[in-house]
């Protein structure tokens, strides 16, 4: 019995060993599975956090990057466009200088010009000194002005009392200096009104001026002629140069004229068809004696759906010429018809 009872007891003390190893075993492989997956978990967790901070730095970076780069280009752009714009009113005026000089005086009124000056809006001008040394205050305006040879508008109206003096500026509009290939002023010819103030009544008006710049001697009459000639007859010319467009006033038919007359003329469009249809269009200049113009004759948009046209393809346009003090007609064309080529 005793013996039979000692192997019983070691057979259950070898299972329980067993069962203990088994148990012990069992337990650890689950904890070292879980402590991998833990750290799986965290080192996945900080690469994910890892990524998304680089991600939002990176964001970070390229939005600075991007808001200083528009800023540089912002900037850059806008000096450059300053540039621009001073070259172009600069370029125009060139290096043209003037020395002082007594335009006119007359009914004790005396007109100086001092000196060229540029304006980036409006351009260059001749500033000048007016003396009013009258018992009535004046106002002084430009009749006519050529540059170079050709018309060009001034943009220019002094007041001045009774006894008084005033510094102003006659300017010459860039548009027309561009539009008639003007680059360095040379040749300035000026005509003035000079009226009652009160009434509007003019007291008197000068010949033409002229007044020469510093580049007056290296000065070449150049005519823009180039074109469709489509008239040149007791002597006017008209060449039909491009056709441009402005977003304000729409499509514009430019023309050039030349007056090799010895009066005074003015031009008109007497009337305009655009493929076929009559159009509302607009043309007036003044011509001095021996002097050209560019202008461009004027097309609605509006004028041009009326009619369904969408492209000026055929033009035909009459022009009339009249006396620019005793409106006499000189000239009134033919229809000249032409094609506009792309």
């Amino acid at each position: 019995m005793k013996k039979s009872s000692k192997i019983t007891i070691a057979v259950l003390v070898i299972a329980l060993l067993v069962l203990m190893t088994a148990c012990s075993g069992s337990n650890d492989k689950p904890a070292e599975t879980t402590t991998q997956e833990a750290a799986a978990e965290t080192t996945a967790t900080a690469a994910e956090t890892t990524a998304e901070t680089t991600a939002e730095a990176t964001e970070a970076t390229t939005e600075e990057a991007t808001e200083k780069t528009t800023e540089e280009t912002t900037a850059t752009t806008e000096e450059t466009t300053e540039q621009e714009e001073t070259s172009e009113a600069e370029a125009t005026v060139g290096e043209a200088t003037i020395e002082e000089t007594v335009l006119f005086e007359q009914n004790d009124v005396k007109v100086t010009a001092t000196k060229m000056v540029s304006d980036e809006l409006w351009g260059p001008g001749v500033n000048l000194l007016i003396e009013n040394n009258s018992a009535q205050d004046i106002l002084v305006t430009c009749d006519s002005l050529t540059v170079n040879d050709y018309m060009v508008y001034d943009f220019f109206s002094a007041e001045v009392s009774a006894g008084k003096k005033s510094n102003e500026v006659v300017y010459l509009l860039d548009d027309t200096l561009i539009e008639a290939g003007v680059t360095t002023i040379a040749d300035i010819n000026m005509v003035f009104d000079i009226s009652n103030n009160d009434s509007y009544d003019t007291i008197f008006m000068t010949e033409p001026i002229q007044l020469k710049t510093s580049q007056f001697t290296n000065y070449k009459k150049e005519k823009l002629d180039e074109g469709l000639l489509l008239l040149d007859q007791d002597g006017i010319k008209i060449v039909a140069k491009y056709l441009d467009y402005d977003e304000f006033f729409g499509n514009e038919i430019v023309f050039y004229f030349e007056n090799n007359t010895d009066k005074d003329v003015s031009v008109y469009c007497e009337s305009c068809a655009i493929n076929g249809f009559m159009i509302d269009s607009f043309l007036s200049g003044e011509i001095n004696a021996g002097k050209m113009l560019i202008e461009g004759i004027t097309i609605a948009d509006e004028n041009l759906k009326e009619n369904g046209i969408e492209e000026i393809e055929e033009v035909d346009i009459v022009f009339s010429f009249s006396d620019s003090d005793t409106y006499d007609t000189i000239l009134e064309t033919e229809e000249l018809g032409f094609v506009i080529e792309e």
